[in-house]
């Protein structure tokens, strides 16, 4: 790869980047449970599509789409039309992770330090347990200044449903067995002795 390329990347993700973390609110058995997604971001106006077209082919990971100002605005920016490349998975998070680490100056650098722990802890299934789902909801919201966003939901919102959820077993021994048997479902493959991870989440 060009060393040029790949530095003005580093630079314009330490710009313009998003290690964020998702959080889904589901209802089961009339209860909410939460669903978490890290996700690494880049938005850009539509006259520049072709500079995430630049990072998509050189990452060799991601989707591109079209995100329209209404979007925005329902996380309370005020913003153009754009283009949005995202990588959501566990195994290409942690790929983008590899990329960056170690050439970031600025302080994105530890946004990004915290998004991976997140990541970490979501890999070996700490989020099905309310131990580790408090752990990961504490260090939300320290990724990327997202606090600052006019609808986030932070730590204490989401408190009351780890409560509720563990009130209603969510987080017995039988449920953590289930939950990761289907997070493993059709997204991990066992050959011989090795076990090679596709896509989880």
């Amino acid at each position: 790869m060009d060393e040029n390329i790949l530095n003005w990347i580093v630079g314009f993700v330490e710009g313009e980047g998003c290690f964020t973390l998702t959080v889904s609110e589901k209802v089961y058995a009339n209860t909410k449970s939460l669903q978490l997604h890290p996700v690494f971001q880049i938005s850009i106006g539509e006259n520049d599509k072709q500079i995430l077209d630049l990072i998509k082919n050189t990452l060799g990971i991601g989707t591109i789409t079209k995100k329209p100002k209404i979007y925005w605005e329902r996380f309370g920016f005020t913003a153009q039309n754009q283009f949005n490349y995202r990588v959501s998975n566990v195994m290409d998070c942690k790929k983008i992770y590899s990329f960056f680490n170690g050439k970031m100056l600025s302080s994105k650098n530890k946004s990004m330090q915290t998004w991976y722990a997140c990541l970490m802890l979501i890999e070996q299934y700490k989020h099905l347990t309310k131990e580790g789902l408090i752990e990961i909801l504490l260090l939300r919201d320290n990724i990327n200044g997202v606090s600052k966003r006019k609808n986030y939901k932070d730590y204490n919102y989401y408190l009351k449903i780890v409560e509720d959820m563990d009130a209603k077993g969510f987080f017995s021994e039988y449920w953590y067995n289930r939950k990761k048997k289907l997070a493993e479902c059709g997204r991990v493959q066992v050959k011989g002795n090795n076990v090679i991870y596709k896509n989880i989440y």
